[in-house]
């Protein structure tokens, strides 16, 4: 037991967000809740902890330690307690999506979390699962880099589910994205075109809408990129090809104002602030190391240094995705503190 107290609490050092303590009056600010993962109706203050409303008041964000985690998922598993199956997530997309879903579930304590494949971090494609029979938890990533058939027919099977048999929810949470692979000519895959991202976009959204009444569906905006690599995936990956992607999400997946359209889809773009300054700081201070000399580039190890140094430019750095995960923690849990 010991030794199982200093894992958690070396957990909790190494991903607890570097910030300052607060001030009481900050203390005494309620808690944010409601559309924090969407931008237009919060604002980052002073610091990475107090929240700006859309009516100008302010709001603060609770740091979810391992203890904050345990009070909230029990409190959401009995919420949804659905014939004692366990609270699910599902994540679903590709390697962006893939690390998200690894930074949210690295912050549950490890009781009897089980991780599936074993070896499941060390492979950068393929699906994998965490369990816990004591929390009550499955959480799940599925690789899916496209919006193509297969997509479809995942969300439409899991619609059907819940029609047939409405005790049972495919999920209580859906976190998804796929933009930035139908950007890269990838061998035996039609060439880079961003109308027949629409078109595949267009055919899933009336799916998404119907999920989205029994299921909170959320889907990750793309992040922007580094620009100051020279190799061949930054000229196919650009900032201005994923605002345009960006924006077509955004106009297909959510209602026009009037609209009969009763879709409930959800897009983040809240961790866009934090991206944004990660990415600058990175040009700025070039805080990049050069590549390994071992044979072995596609080690954890390496990646682990490429997210942390600037050396991705993809994906985010784990400086600003620790903040990032704790919005996603905020948005999910704080309602539950409230209650």
């Amino acid at each position: 037991m010991t030794n199982y107290l200093l894992i958690v609490k070396r957990a909790v050092l190494f991903f607890k967000l570097r910030i300052n303590e607060s001030p009481s009056t900050e203390n005494e600010l309620p808690l944010c809740v409601g559309k924090l993962l969407d931008k237009r109706h919060y604002r980052y203050e002073s610091s990475s902890r107090l929240l700006m409303t859309k009516s100008g008041g302010s709001c603060r964000l609770l740091n979810y330690t391992a203890e904050k985690i345990i009070h909230c998922f029990d409190a959401l598993r009995h919420q949804h307690d659905q014939a004692g199956t366990p609270f699910r997530l599902i994540f679903m997309g590709d390697s962006i999506v893939r690390q998200q879903y690894l930074n949210l579930v690295r912050l549950i304590p490890d009781y009897d979390k089980l991780l599936q494949p074993s070896n499941a971090e060390l492979l950068f494609q393929g699906n994998m699962e965490v369990t816990s029979a004591s929390l009550g938890l499955r959480l799940s990533f599925r690789w899916q880099p496209y919006v193509d058939d297969e997509v479809l027919n995942k969300v439409r099977q899991w619609t059907a589910e819940f029609t047939y048999d409405n005790t049972t929810r495919p999920s209580s949470l859906l976190l998804l994205s796929m933009a930035v692979w139908h950007m890269l000519d990838v061998e035996r895959r039609p060439k880079p075109d961003h109308r027949l991202y629409n078109k595949h976009l267009r055919e899933l959204a009336p799916s998404l809408a119907q999920l989205s009444q029994v299921t909170r569906v959320i889907w990750l905006n793309q992040y922007p990129p580094l620009e100051y690599y020279s190799n061949v995936s930054t000229t196919y990956i650009t900032p201005e090809k994923i605002n345009i992607y960006n924006k077509a999400v955004r106009r297909i997946l959510l209602p026009d104002a009037g609209s009969s359209n009763s879709s409930r889809v959800e897009i983040w773009d809240s961790g866009n602030p934090l991206v944004e300054e990660y990415v600058r700081s990175c040009v700025i201070h070039r805080r990049y190391e050069k590549k390994k000399t071992s044979p072995g580039l596609l080690t954890l190890k390496y990646y682990s240094g490429a997210y942390r140094n600037c050396m991705d430019h993809v994906h985010v750095g784990y400086s600003a995705l620790s903040q990032i995960t704790q919005l996603l923690y905020n948005d999910i849990c704080s309602p539950i503190s409230q209650m």
